[in-house]
């Protein structure tokens, strides 16, 4: 009986290596200068063309817009750092 639990550690031990390992070694990294979402193509493409966009504009100007930006700029460059 204990040398099946032994076993059973073992095995279970190794998988959950194997699985953190392969996660790891697979990952594809990630380009952030790359990323769809800040393509320049990608934006001019569909999502400037909605009308409702232009009310994001508009509030992106407001003093309260501007806050926000100043402070999503503080919280990116603490990740550049």
């Amino acid at each position: 009986m204990k040398k099946k639990k032994i076993t059973f550690t073992v095995l279970g031990l190794t998988l959950a290596a194997g699985l953190a390992g392969g996660n790891i070694i697979f990952a594809e990294k990630t380009n952030y200068n790359d990323s769809q979402m800040m393509n320049s193509d990608s934006m001019s493409g569909g999502m400037m063309r909605d009308p409702s966009m232009g009310n994001v504009v508009d509030a992106m100007n407001s003093p309260e817009g501007k806050t926000m930006v100043e402070s999503c700029n503080k919280f990116m460059e603490s990740f550049s750092r």
